[in-house]
């Protein structure tokens, strides 16, 4: 099983997009789920893509172009 820090490092990678350390604490702190959903959703999540070629990052903040 992959580690958190190993799908977020691998999905910013395939999606050529920047990690915001301190955000990624956000997610570590939550357990590996996005801090911005209301409902357990994994991290990334799979609203992130959407949201970043709409506005440029994800909700969280985690990633961006």
């Amino acid at each position: 099983m992959k580690t958190l820090r190993q799908r977020v490092d691998e999905f910013a990678l395939a999606h050529k997009l920047k990690i915001d350390e301190e955000n990624y604490l956000n997610v570590v702190e939550n357990e590996g789920n996005c801090p911005c959903r209301v409902e357990p959703h994994e991290c990334p999540c799979t609203f992130a893509l959407e949201e970043i070629n709409s506005d440029g990052h994800c909700m969280c903040e985690l990633f961006s172009k």
